[in-house]
């Protein structure tokens, strides 16, 4: 069942990460570009959710969360 239009994906990546407070860095992104998100941890039952949102394009947003 797909729940209001979410999708589900994956994706390998063999860069580098480079954290601050309020942003990620991603280095050798799609065609070793460097990608730079707005990030924030929101807090859920049971754990935290990674938010990211890509500063060069706000449309592409990301929720990251570990599953046991």
């Amino acid at each position: 069942m797909n729940n209001s239009g979410a999708q589900f994906g994956g994706q390998d990546f063999k860069g580098n990460f480079s954290v601050t407070d309020w942003s990620i860095t991603a280095t050798n992104r799609h065609g070793g570009k460097t990608t730079t998100y707005n990030a924030q941890l929101i807090a859920v039952k049971n754990g935290y959710l990674l938010y990211m949102s890509d500063t060069d394009n706000a449309s592409l947003n990301y929720t990251l969360f570990k599953t046991n």
